[in-house]
């Protein structure tokens, strides 16, 4: 009999399951795709050599978590390595203007003030601000939560920062990301650079919250520049599991649950192929809630699809794209294009109403410029998010190749784009639901309103039924690569 049994092999369950076997638990793992990682993987899905990241790709929270604190010595023993790319992100207005930002303060700044010197010392008061509030921050979401330790690190950080600096920080949790932008620059370029961001977790720029992830993308984007993993983000997750089976944990791929036992309201095991297998101490179900209450019987039916979501393009290209505004746009690893604040209201409006949006978000990935792993030597790789898409309504099958179609041309005026690919594959919202269920089920919310995601009957990870636990996207700190809700919940169990 197992001690502890993890449903899904996502990343956050890779570091629980560290984290219990190294404690000598005995822990297995199940999972329904062929390899582990969840939302955590590369593969070859355009041409032979072309290595594309089917869902996350920048590590930077990941590798400022303490779950990476932790392990990271012994996941770079097993393969894992990370680039630096520079810029970290930047935004095209149009063909000649944009604005760029990348770990060199006096660099970013002296950019930032050829669009305007208010602007400039906007961003250096916001960047000085967020290094004085980052380890309070930090701490913050990574914490249980509720707890006496988030008490007293909301009055540390109120003795450090002064009253001031503490209302400037507790506004950002609740003003959108347009009043934010709106608030500090004046110009367009640099209101475009910030105010995408709350959209990577699908927040509108009106949405309460938004304001939070613009100075905390900006922050980390000045402090490290991009995190890029060697070789894809699958590196991660071969990294983890390694680790994980290294220490006794048993890991079975291609191998779906389709069952939680519960007996007298707890949770006993899971049913796999037929088979009971208990587990003695606890059942910890990485998967998003919907699909967790279907395995205890609790629900029946499909889960119901949000209303937005994301298309990936995967771009096997020729070379790289030479884009009008610069050489620094090349480089850089994440670019925003159509990412002003009113093309991102109206592709928000027009997906939660069931419509097209003529100019989505579009989160432009180039990581084959620092990782020459990725192509084969002088080719690249690319990959298109495609923000704010409708869900409902939209027969994805018959139209993403001619969205795709769309979305590229539309985006011709920035550079030259499809002369330079060489095959792509196109994964609608649908596809990557298919690919991996838990994304069809958590609903975004603001960094502040996931504290919602611990409260009872939540509370720490804890479900309705006793032994069973939840953990992944649909639990605190929310959706993003950090493995926080894992270690938190290993911690926990070891107690």
């Amino acid at each position: 009999m197992h001690d502890v049994i993890i449903v899904g092999a996502g990343h956050n369950s890779l570091v629980a399951g560290i984290f219990l076997a190294r404690a000598g638990m005995k822990v297995a793992i199940y999972e329904h795709a062929a390899t582990p990682g969840g939302a955590v993987a590369t593969e070859e899905v355009t041409l032979p050599g072309f290595r594309h990241d089917l869902f996350s790709a920048g590590h930077v929270r990941f590798a400022g978590s303490p779950a990476y604190a932790a392990l990271g010595p012994e996941l770079e023993a097993r393969g894992l390595r990370y680039l630096v790319q520079e810029p970290s992100f930047g935004t095209l207005l149009d063909a000649r203007r944009g604005a760029w930002i990348s770990s060199n303060l006096d660099e970013t700044l002296a950019q930032f003030g050829r669009h305007s010197a208010a602007d400039a010392r906007a961003w250096a008061a916001q960047y000085a601000l967020f290094r004085r509030a980052i380890p309070f921050l930090g701490r913050l979401f990574s914490m249980p939560q509720p707890s006496f330790a988030t008490a007293r690190t909301l009055w540390q950080a109120w003795r450090t920062l002064g009253r001031r600096e503490f209302m400037e920080i507790g506004k950002s949790f609740f003003a959108t990301a347009h009043e934010w932008s709106a608030r500090h620059f004046e110009s367009e370029a640099l209101r475009a650079l910030f105010v995408p961001w709350p959209c990577h977790g699908d927040m509108a720029p009106d949405d309460a919250g938004g304001a939070l992830p613009c100075l905390l993308a900006g922050g980390l984007g000045q402090t490290r520049g991009q995190l890029v993993p060697e070789g894809g983000s699958g590196r991660l997750a071969e990294a983890l599991a390694k680790l994980y089976t290294d220490l006794g944990g048993e890991l079975h791929c291609a191998q779906p649950v389709t069952r939680i036992l519960r007996r007298n309201g707890r949770a006993q095991g899971v049913e796999v192929d037929g088979r009971d297998i208990e587990a003695r101490r606890a059942v910890i179900a990485s998967t998003h809630p919907g699909l967790t209450a279907r395995l205890l019987g609790d629900a029946t039916g499909p889960a119901a699809l949000p209303a937005i979501g994301t298309m990936v393009i995967h771009l096997a290209l020729e070379g790289p794209i030479a884009w009008h505004a610069g050489e620094h746009y090349q480089r850089a690893g994440y670019l925003h294009l159509n990412a002003d604040t009113d093309t991102l209201r109206l592709a928000y409006a027009n997906a939660l109403s069931g419509r097209m949006p003529e100019a989505p978000l579009v989160v432009w990935g180039q990581p084959s410029a620092v990782d020459a792993t990725r192509a084969p030597a002088g080719r690249h790789t690319a990959w298109l998010m495609v923000r704010a898409m409708p869900m409902r309504g939209i027969d994805w099958d018959a139209q993403k190749e001619a969205t795709a179609d769309r979305v590229i041309a539309g985006l011709e005026r920035y550079g030259p784009i499809r002369q330079r690919v060489l095959a792509r594959t196109v994964c609608s919202p649908l596809d990557l639901i298919r690919r991996n269920p838990s994304l069809g089920g958590v609903v975004p919310l603001p960094l502040h309103a996931s504290l919602v995601r611990s409260l009872p009957p939540r509370l720490r990870y804890t479900t309705p039924t006793r032994g069973l636990y939840q953990i992944g996207a649909g639990t605190f700190p929310g959706p993003g690569l950090s493995g926080t809700s894992g270690m938190l919940l290993a911690q926990r169990l070891l107690r």
